[in-house]
């Protein structure tokens, strides 16, 4: 019994021993784990120092040429703007006082003012040519046909004192149809003629708008440069 005791005490020892060894050996492991960590974070911490460090030296080293660089950075950056600047101020005098262009601007841009204007003139001057040159024609068209429808009057005349009324009928009824065109071509030289005037009438008011038109058009050129620019 004393031994059958004592090898049952035996077993509940081992079986406490591998227990506590399942218990023991996950925390040695992770104390090992641990251990071996620190001495990788040290020696990282170590070298990331080392290199802040280098780069503190560094830093300080190029310090005064990084200076120097930003302020000639900032020099060139106002000589650029400053010389735009000098250039647009320039390119304005330049347009203000017509220096890019002839010297006879002034006139050039009368000129375009009253241009729409001399069209005019001109449009009524066609016109004023063309009313007088069909008016004449038309005149000349009816002095014809009553040339015309007087000689065939005599002949009619002659015609009845001789008897023949057939003939001088029909003599009658041309002298009639002519004198009927002469007065048609007249009413219509008339009122050419009338058109005509109103074109003269028309074109000589163009004219003068064109020369208003073009004295001041001149007169605001030379007002302009005369003028200050805005920031003079």
């Amino acid at each position: 019994e004393r031994v059958v005791s004592m090898g049952r005490a035996a077993g509940k020892n081992n079986l406490l021993v591998k227990h506590t060894r399942s218990m023991v050996e996950p925390v040695t492991g992770n104390l090992e784990k641990g251990v071996a960590a620190a001495e990788m974070n040290q020696t990282t911490a170590a070298e990331a120092a080392a290199s802040a460090e280098g780069a503190a030296r560094e830093a300080e080293a190029s310090a005064p040429a990084v200076v120097e660089e930003a302020k000639k950075l900032v020099l060139d950056g106002i000589e650029q703007r400053v010389a735009a600047a000098t250039e647009a101020e320039a390119n304005a005098y330049v347009r203000k006082m017509a220096l890019d262009k002839p010297a006879n601007f002034g006139k050039v841009i009368a000129n375009r003012a009253a241009e729409p204007y001399k069209q005019a003139v001109a449009s009524a001057a066609a016109s004023l040519e063309f009313n007088e040159a069909s008016a004449k024609t038309l005149l000349e068209q009816a002095a014809a046909a009553r040339n015309e429808a007087t000689r065939r009057k005599s002949v009619m005349e002659d015609l009845q004192q001789k008897g023949d009324d057939i003939k001088a009928s029909l003599e009658n009824s041309q002298v009639i149809k002519l004198m009927s065109q002469a007065r048609e071509a007249e009413r219509e030289a008339q009122q050419l003629q009338k058109e005509a005037e109103g074109a003269r009438l028309s074109m000589s008011k163009w004219q003068e708008a064109a020369s208003q038109a073009s004295a001041h058009a001149e007169w605001k050129f030379k007002k302009a440069q005369e003028a200050p620019l805005p920031w003079v």
